[in-house]
C-alpha cells in the first residue's frame, strides 16, 4: 500500500456576470465580488483516488486470501472430524469386542468351575453314603450278636447256670467292644476319605 503518488485534477472556470458574490462550496473559502471577474480554479485529490483504488485491490486480495484460508481450515476441520469419528468408532468396536471376550471367558470358567464343584460334591456324597452304610451294617451285626448273647444269657439264667451266665456276659462285653471298635474304624475311614 502507498506505493505511487499521482494527482487527479479537474479545472473549473467560473465567470461572474453580475454583482453577486460567488462562493465555491467544494473548497469552502473562495468568494468573488464584482462584475466580469473570471476565476480559474483547479482541484486535486492529492492521490486519494489512486490510494483508495490500491486499498480496495489490496482488501480484495486479503478477502480472497481469507476466504481461501477459511475454506482450507474448514476442509481440514471436516477431515479431522471424519478421522476422529472413525477412530472413535474403531475404539468403541474394540471395547465391545474386548468386553464380549471377557464375558465369554468368564462364562466358560464358571461352567468349568460349576461342573468341577458338582463332581466333587457327588463324590463326597457317595463316600459319605458308603461310610453310613458300613456303619449301619456293622451296627446291625453287632446288635444281632448282642441280641443273641442276651437271649443265650436269659436261657442260661432260667436253667440256673451261673458259669454259663458268666461266659455269656463275657461274650456280650467282647461283642460290644468289637462292635464299638468297628464303628470307630468306619468313622475314621470316612473322615480320612474326605
Amino acid at each position: 500500500m502507498g506505493g505511487s503518488s499521482s494527482n487527479k485534477s479537474a479545472q473549473t472556470d467560473n465567470t461572474n456576470y453580475d454583482n453577486r458574490a460567488i462562493q465555491q462550496e467544494e473548497n469552502s473559502g473562495i468568494q468573488v465580488l464584482g462584475e466580469g471577474n473570471t476565476i480559474h480554479s483547479t482541484t486535486t485529490d492529492h492521490g486519494a483516488m489512486d490510494a483508495a483504488e490500491e486499498i480496495a485491490q489490496t482488501a480484495g486480495k486479503l478477502g480472497a486470501n481469507a476466504f481461501d484460508t477459511a475454506d482450507s481450515l474448514g476442509q481440514n476441520a471436516m477431515s479431522t472430524a471424519v478421522n476422529l469419528a472413525s477412530i472413535s468408532a474403531e475404539t468403541t468396536e474394540a471395547s465391545f469386542d474386548f468386553a464380549e471376550s471377557v464375558a465369554l471367558d468368564s462364562l466358560d470358567g464358571m461352567q468349568e468351575l460349576s461342573a468341577d464343584v458338582v463332581d466333587k460334591l457327588a463324590q463326597s456324597n457317595f463316600d459319605n453314603t458308603q461310610v453310613i452304610a458300613g456303619i449301619s451294617s456293622s451296627q446291625m451285626r453287632s446288635n444281632d450278636e448282642q441280641l443273641n448273647a442276651i437271649t443265650e444269657l436269659a436261657k442260661s439264667a432260667q436253667t440256673g447256670g451261673a458259669t454259663e451266665m458268666s461266659k455269656q456276659q463275657t461274650k456280650v462285653i467282647a461283642i460290644a467292644v468289637v462292635g464299638g471298635i468297628v464303628m470307630i474304624g468306619f468313622i475314621m475311614w470316612g473322615m480320612k476319605t474326605r
